[in-house]
């Protein structure tokens, strides 16, 4: 397997499109569409039109992560300003194999945030030594005000939440808050509050292992969000 931690998990992006070998991924923090949001775009604007697409198809995740098919793990924070949550999100729909998510609240950027969440291990092990798998959860969906997202887990889930911000500003600056979701046979699911602008879920097992679900902008339903 393979894992890196911000410039690390940039790099494993890439390797796991072009290196059939591994299996599984790991990038924390790392993601692709770097001209689009992060602390690069001031590199970029230096550039001429040329550069920019030349430094994109050679050297930016999203052009390889479609032809990654192994499993991948991406662990992140909602507020991370080198890999921010937009280009995250639009990263993780692009491999062919499965994709786990474990995004949590403001998690901090650094080395020793980076490597401390368990979820890395035990994914590692899941696929390297057939250890007990992490949870899944499936894409979050809404009707009406309510959000849901079915869910798997081979391990007693304990906790499960809704995770949202009202705020409109771009990625990183929205400030997310969580409160309990509750959990019915194997979906979690949740009523948005008001003012809602983007949302996703999250479910945790007796293990702390933590996993998130694909999040929804709601900012096209009006310009302040849902409204309850």
């Amino acid at each position: 397997g393979i894992t890196g931690i911000s410039w690390g998990g940039y790099l494993t992006c890439i390797v796991a499109g072009v290196d059939p070998r591994f299996a599984c991924a790991i990038p924390v923090y790392g993601c692709g569409f770097q001209q689009h949001n992060g602390e690069w775009l001031k590199r970029f604007a230096k550039m001429t039109p040329e550069q920019c697409q030349a430094w994109h198809a050679k050297g930016d995740p999203s052009v390889y992560l479609g032809s990654a098919a192994l499993p991948m793990l991406f662990v992140s924070g909602t507020n991370d300003k080198a890999y921010p949550f937009n280009i995250l999100e639009m990263s993780c729909a692009l491999p062919r194999g499965p994709v786990t998510q474990c995004v949590r609240i403001a998690m901090p950027h650094g080395h020793e945030h980076g490597w401390n969440p368990r979820e890395i291990g035990i994914f590692a092990d899941q696929y390297l030594k057939g250890g007990v798998p992490l949870p899944s959860i499936g894409i979050c969906k809404r009707a009406g005000y309510s959000v849901s997202a079915e869910f798997a887990s081979p391990t007693p889930i304990r906790k499960a939440y809704l995770i949202y911000t009202r705020s409109l500003d771009h990625c990183p600056a929205r400030q997310w808050q969580a409160e309990p979701a509750t959990l019915a046979s194997a979906i979690v699911q949740a009523t948005l509050p008001e003012h809602t602008s983007a949302a996703f879920l999250a479910i945790e097992d007796d293990r702390d292992a933590y996993v998130s679900s694909t999040y929804l902008d709601l900012t096209s339903d009006s310009k302040s969000g849902i409204k309850t």
